[in-house]
């Protein structure tokens, strides 16, 4: 009995929050009847259905008379305690109740197996439970709590001798408050799958002279108005925080994703360049105004010796090709300008202001210490003849070697 009872904690106002000691159950359903009386007495019935998924040795069932209670609001510490166990009602089932600081607790020793089913029901007899103010009588009641575990169904009917002018059930859940209805004098509330840590409260009034034979409280004053203002703050909080569940925070969330996207693309835009090129494009111009025989060593590290005619394979490029490009870029910068006689076309120097003096160097060796020349003659002091050595003698040895010692000889110059 001391391991192996489950707690379940049910009850009025302040009721002992309902626990679970090493037991493994759920509760199918919670069912609960008050029926008030003319003279501020009660009955309260409480129906509880469990469903055990290991063995057990009996419930504990708590009543709490602690907090805001109306002046001689008391508990009879001898409720009526039935059980049924997989719907056979027990004759044999013995219970105790103890006597606590906040109320009373019920042991009910009624010992059964895993997969049982059991129902548990108590009444217990409650007086002075209404604040009876001067126009008024109040019901301002938690029938539950806290519960360790969700109730699949949950009801609740309050009956009088007099029916309540107007009754308002609340849990604290925001969008699930259950269904109020009312038939005659009697007020049903539902609700499907109420969470668990998760209270219920009621508050009704009726008029003061429906329990006018009840013992008076010393409540001076009218309180409907109170009663109003206090329901009407509930409805409008609860109202307020719909509206920013529903539309006030999704908003502020999708306006913080589009700002977002915004920051991301306009970020994207600032750091990526505005041109795109090509994957094979060239880039034929360097980010600064350098002559290519500069860039060529700069970049390449390949000097004019390095590609000369004199010196094979070296470089990155050849002779031809790094004097073309001189002789581009002097066009280009107008100091060599295209000229064209007939069907001949030619280069002629035009001034050699901003020519570096290897460019100078290298329009002389082009232009042979001229001014101009076609382009078919270029470099006409270095051509070789094919006569020079067809049909050379072995007399002729010694002048061809002079010639080729002579040009080789005018290159190393420059």
């Amino acid at each position: 009995m001391k391991k192996t009872f489950f707690l379940l904690v049910l009850g009025l106002f302040c009721l002992l929050p309902l626990s679970v000691f090493a037991i493994d159950f759920k509760i199918n359903s919670y069912q609960g009847d008050l029926y008030i009386h003319a003279d501020n007495t009660a009955e309260f019935r409480q129906k509880i259905v469990y469903q055990f998924e290991e063995g057990f040795k009996g419930q504990i069932v708590g009543l709490g008379r602690a907090g805001k209670m109306p002046s001689g609001f008391d508990i009879d510490p001898h409720p009526k305690v039935q059980a049924a166990k997989n719907g056979a009602e027990l004759t044999d089932v013995t219970s105790e109740v103890i006597e606590g600081a906040d109320g009373y607790t019920v042991k009910v020793y009624n010992p059964g197996q895993e997969g049982d089913t059991v129902e548990v029901d108590l009444v217990w007899n409650l007086k002075n439970l209404l604040f009876l103010y001067d126009d008024i009588a109040e019901l301002n009641w938690q029938p539950l709590t806290d519960s360790s575990g969700a109730i699949g169904k949950f009801e609740f009917h309050v009956r009088g001798d007099k029916g309540a002018e107007k009754l308002f059930f609340h849990t604290g859940k925001l969008f699930r408050e259950g269904t109020v209805e009312k038939s005659n004098l009697d007020y049903t509330i539902r609700l499907d799958n109420l969470p668990a840590k998760r209270g219920v409260e009621l508050h009704a009034y009726w008029p003061r002279t429906d329990f006018a034979s009840a013992r008076v409280q010393g409540l001076k004053g009218n309180r409907l108005e109170k009663f109003n203002k206090i329901e009407d703050s509930i409805f409008k909080e609860k109202e307020q925080s719909k509206q920013l569940v529903t539309w006030v925070f999704p908003l502020l969330l999708s306006i913080s994703l589009l700002l977002s996207v915004c920051f991301y693309f306009i970020y994207r835009r600032k750091t990526t360049p505005s041109v795109k090129y090509a994957k094979n494009h060239r880039i034929y111009e360097p980010p600064m105004e350098l002559e290519p025989m500069v860039l060529s060593e700069a970049v390449y590290s390949t000097s004019l010796e390095e590609v000369s005619p004199l010196v094979k394979g070296a470089g990155k490029f050849t002779f031809d090709q790094l004097i073309q490009a001189t002789l581009l870029d002097v066009i280009d910068r107008g100091n060599v300008s295209i000229i064209s006689e007939g069907d001949a076309v030619g280069l002629r120097l035009v001034r050699e202001d901003g020519l570096s003096s290897f460019e100078i160097d290298c329009l002389n060796l082009a232009f042979s210490g001229k001014k101009e020349e076609t382009l078919s003659n270029l470099f006409a002091d270095y051509k070789v003849s094919d006569s020079l050595y067809r049909g050379a003698k072995v007399s002729d040895e010694k002048r061809i070697q002079a010639k080729g010692r002579q040009l080789k000889s005018s290159l190393k110059k420059y």
